[in-house]
């Protein structure tokens, strides 16, 4: 395989192939990567810091994303990852900047993943991917949770608290969702207030006063009232919610 189509399969910006292997039977391509920069580092796993001092190093293997300029290759990584002598941690692995944690596939074969399971089941994505439901469900999760992390934190003013039925007699879903975004910010089978309170300071939460009561109105064919002095209901709000002053 041309170096050129190696590279265009690559695209890890930082990251070279120094060797690579096509096994057109099984339709699998490993690529042997490694830093390519002039003067490379790597970053403490511990602490985040930038450190040069290399103690050793190891291989590690992850699933990346197909290749199907020639048919559908599924592509592997062999990438060389230093264990680092950091003057915080001591000695540590270095931190890879496409692959979270200890996860053995790149933030974008999960990335695609989740993108997929936003509009089909686990089970079909996970054969489409070629991957166990598991594995995907995985993937889905902490794709979810970094873009959680990543999000900016802005103070809640009203929510809006509803419920979907399971399809089971007495199941119900209660969804607790910020109306000024329109996110989904707890789900629980729980029906009180209490457990999505407790989950999350930021669910209505004054300066000094504690949690806010909520005045829950009419939501469909169900209904749940607990007034507080301190949350008013909008007037114009069509969803069972609570507005907070913050």
């Amino acid at each position: 395989m041309p170096e050129g189509i190696v590279s265009r399969i690559l695209r890890l910006p930082g990251y070279g192939a120094y060797a690579w292997e096509a096994d057109e039977v099984t339709g699998v391509l490993w690529l042997s990567i490694r830093q390519t920069t002039a003067t490379p580092y790597s970053v403490c796993g511990g602490c985040g810091i930038s450190v040069r001092d290399v103690h050793s190093w190891t291989e590690r293997k992850l699933r990346d994303l197909p290749w199907g300029v020639w048919g559908v290759w599924r592509v592997w990584l062999r990438v060389e990852v230093h264990r680092v002598r950091c003057r915080r941690c001591g000695v540590r692995t270095e931190r890879v900047p496409f692959v979270t944690g200890k996860a053995h596939s790149t933030t974008r074969l999960e990335a695609a993943v989740a993108r997929d399971c936003e509009a089909a089941p686990v089970s079909r994505v996970a054969r489409t991917w070629h991957v166990p439901p598991e594995t995907a469900r995985r993937m889905d999760k902490r794709v979810l949770r970094r873009w959680a992390a990543a999000r900016p934190r802005k103070p809640l003013r009203s929510l809006g608290v509803d419920e979907i039925s399971l399809g089971q007699r007495d199941k119900f879903l209660t969804v607790v969702s910020d109306l000024d975004r329109g996110e989904p910010i707890w789900a629980g089978l729980e029906r009180k207030r209490e457990p999505w309170t407790a989950s999350s300071p930021r669910l209505c939460r004054r300066a000094g006063a504690g949690p806010c009561a909520p005045s829950v109105s009419t939501c469909g064919s169900r209904s749940r009232r607990a007034s507080g002095p301190t949350c008013p209901t909008p007037a114009s709000s069509t969803t069972s919610s609570m507005s907070c002053g913050m």
